[in-house]
């Protein structure tokens, strides 16, 4: 495997901090994971589902936000900047055309995700994993037009966990739906490590099944 970065001016106008890893013999696409505002990709909610894109011939660009690559807070403000760095992560690999396009996102990295997949014609047949997605009125308008096929997994201890937003969505939108008992925001059980890895391999079977499919 071979580990670069590519260079991508983020929506304040500075390089984005990533790490390209890229399989040998060339990978079958590339898959852009979106992480949380303060959930990196190197955590256990993208970095196993990493390591199972890789394991299925996956190119995999792991990248931090403009207010993460300064050392800022997010907050509410920042929503516009952080959809605009996800604009200039996918013009930036455009050039590299790779036959198939990948999309994980986790928790604001699900906004990201809604926001390319409405906004680019190229992206009509992508696949994309939203974990611990933001459930809301706002999320739900944005989402519910989309075609692409789409795999959301969440926890029933997670905030975002809304059973009415949930099944107001499932109404308007065909997608795939993994519920977690117990997990939290992390995708993980409190307390309780054997659980939190049963958890995290239900999560990623249920990727690796939706990859192949």
């Amino acid at each position: 495997m071979k580990f670069s970065s590519v260079e991508i001016q983020g929506g304040r106008g500075k390089l984005l901090k990533n790490t390209l890893f890229s399989v040998e013999d060339g990978g079958k696409g590339l898959a852009l994971l979106f992480p949380g505002a303060g959930y990196t990709c190197d955590m256990p909610a993208l970095y196993y589902p990493r390591n199972i894109l890789l394991s299925q011939k996956y190119d995999v660009l792991s990248l931090e936000y403009s207010f993460q690559t300064v050392g800022e807070v997010f907050n509410t403000d920042l929503v516009a900047e952080v959809l605009l760095d996800g604009e200039k992560t996918l013009e930036s690999i455009q050039a590299r055309e790779y036959p198939e396009i990948f999309l994980v996102g986790k928790s604001l990295g699900t906004r990201v995700l809604t926001h390319l997949l409405n906004k680019y014609e190229e992206l009509n047949r992508t696949k994309a994993v939203y974990l611990t997605p933001v459930f809301s009125k706002e999320f739900n308008a944005a989402t519910a037009g989309l075609k692409q096929e789409i795999l959301m997994a969440i926890g029933t201890e997670d905030p975002f966990y809304n059973l009415d937003m949930i099944q107001e969505l499932q109404s308007q939108l065909d997608f795939k739906l993994l519920v977690l008992e117990g997990a939290d925001h992390g995708l993980e059980v409190k307390k309780d490590c054997l659980r939190s890895l049963e958890i995290m391999k239900a999560v990623c079977e249920e990727i690796q099944k939706f990859i192949t499919e």
